[in-house]
């Protein structure tokens, strides 16, 4: 028996076997994880600020965050390559002031979503990605001086910066940069595949 992960020259030989199979290793070629990782690291980025945020009662203290993204991980699918799990670690350093005086924090989070490539009219993929949720998020908090943890217990700060990271994402994935980078034109690809050369082994401006 084939399944969808065999190649296509272990399958049998017909027209519109062989479409089928042209078009499944297309996708398997461009769903690859660690492609699928370089395009999720450009839209997150490599730095995420966010606040002032009120915090405390009556919001009497002002914080900040400033988080780096780690390595993204993509897992795909086992039973269908054009759909992926993403993880996103982050590293935030958290500043809170109450009367000029600063409470440090570390906060170590991870934020899980999934991505689906699709095709597209008329000749292109694209990566679709899903929305988050607060159960997406996972955050913890560590204080780093004595005020932070005299604080820590009515700062809530793990639920404030889970609700900021889920608003930060949510609000990149939908916004139009987001859309265009993740279409992948495949008909222009293969045109200026075949304008430079690329095709026939003769690259244009190289004898």
């Amino acid at each position: 028996m084939y399944d969808q992960f065999t190649a296509a020259y272990e399958r049998p030989v017909s027209s519109a076997h062989a479409r089928i199979a042209f078009a499944d290793n297309l996708l398997r070629a461009a769903t690859r994880p660690e492609r699928i990782a370089e395009v999720f690291a450009t839209i997150i980025g490599d730095h995420i600020e966010t606040g002032p945020i009120a915090v405390g009662p009556g919001g009497l203290v002002s914080a900040t965050a400033a988080g780096r993204t780690e390595r993204v991980q993509v897992t795909p699918s086992q039973t269908d390559c054009c759909e992926m799990a993403v993880l996103v670690p982050v590293t935030f350093r958290i500043q809170a002031r109450l009367g000029g005086i600063p409470a440090h924090y570390l906060a170590a989070a991870c934020v899980r979503t999934r991505v689906t490539v699709v095709p597209d009219a008329p000749c292109a993929l694209v990566v679709r990605h899903q929305s988050i949720s607060r159960h997406d998020v996972t955050i913890k908090v560590r204080a780093k001086n004595a005020l932070a943890r005299l604080a820590e217990p009515f700062a809530h700060l793990n639920s404030l910066i889970t609700d900021q990271v889920v608003s930060y994402v949510n609000s990149l994935v939908t916004s139009p940069r987001v859309r265009e980078l993740s279409r992948i034109d495949v008909a222009q690809l293969i045109e200026r595949a075949w304008d430079t050369g690329l095709v026939t082994g003769r690259m244009v401006g190289h004898q």
